[in-house]
């Protein structure tokens, strides 16, 4: 099973001195509630801390804290960083879940 994937973008303008198109991107509304949602550059990611990487938090109105993220990793090798991330932020009970379902 995999742990999911991470949405990379490439060539996204604008450097990170001034608050740029690419710190905030507009995502749409949901169909189903109707919040607007936005992805909101996130500079202090532990992820993004190398040249080149990019974080952004996804933030609908309405709800609290972040709903998701989106990286931009240039090099096929920053995957093991984000990986570590990854398993350190999510969790996943298999057992659970079957309890759950039953």
């Amino acid at each position: 099973a995999g742990l999911g994937s991470a949405v990379v973008l490439f060539s996204l303008p604008g450097p990170a001195t001034a608050q740029t198109r690419a710190d905030l991107i507009p995502l749409g509304r949901s169909g189903a509630s109707g919040a607007v949602c936005q992805a909101v550059r996130d500079y202090d990611d532990p992820v993004v801390q190398a040249a080149g990487r990019r974080a952004w938090n996804i933030r609908c109105r309405g709800w609290e804290g972040s709903l998701g993220r989106l990286y931009a990793l240039p090099k096929a090798a920053d995957a093991g960083v984000w990986q570590t991330a990854l398993m350190s932020r999510a969790t996943c009970d298999v057992d659970a879940k079957a309890a759950a379902d039953k």
